[in-house]
């Protein structure tokens, strides 16, 4: 009974990993049940954002196979000569795979957000419960870190308007008007469509 259990926590967790677009690690000490329930209201009130309390070893089990899946095929279709294959099993992405499946030594949450907008929500909320400390997280298969997810957030946020800006300078020239109109239009649609969302 308890290995299925383990393989239906597991499949969880790896589920998880699959859906989110960033996943959050947290470590927990010390909570009680009153902040849990208070932490656990305060998210739900946030759209796109889930949570998963996990088991460390089977934590660390999917973390190390998800990394296997995920490499396994680039190394047999990229890398056949075994000089680049060794180069890449010692790239960056593998080798935070191998830290991140280490930060597991304690109770562990993971938060997982589906929109990057909802970042700077989750990071505020968190930051009112010094209990959650940050770990690290995963970001379209790659390992970051605090100071990582400050960049992201930072680019992020004036990727955007800095393309509307540039594109409506050069809808003063009239030979490019027309396309440039059209596309503007289309992302000021875009941009209605997830204020709406939000």
């Amino acid at each position: 009974m308890s290995a299925l259990k383990n393989k239906i926590i597991s499949h969880n967790i790896y589920n998880f990993l699959e859906v989110n677009l960033l996943v959050f690690f947290f470590n927990y000490n010390h909570i009680s049940i009153e902040e849990w329930r208070i932490i656990k209201s305060e998210l739900a009130k946030i759209e796109k954002v889930s949570t998963l309390v996990v088991k460390n070893q089977i934590a660390n089990t999917v973390i190390k196979k998800s990394k296997q899946y995920s490499t396994k095929d680039k190394k047999e279709s990229y890398y056949i000569d075994s000089k680049k294959k060794e180069e890449f099993e010692g790239s960056d992405t593998t080798q935070g795979m191998q830290k991140l499946s280490t930060l597991f030594q304690g109770p562990t949450l993971l938060m997982g957000i589906t929109s990057l907008e909802k970042c700077n929500q989750v990071f505020d909320l968190t930051k009112k419960h010094k209990k959650l400390i940050f770990v690290g997280g995963i970001y379209q298969e790659q390992t970051i870190n605090h100071l990582d997810l400050d960049y992201l957030l930072k680019v992020h946020k004036f990727v955007y308007p800095t393309l509307l800006s540039n594109i409506q300078y050069f809808l003063h020239f009239p030979v490019i008007t027309t396309p440039l109109v059209f596309f503007c239009h289309l992302l000021e649609f875009y941009q209605n469509v997830k204020q709406k969302e939000l």
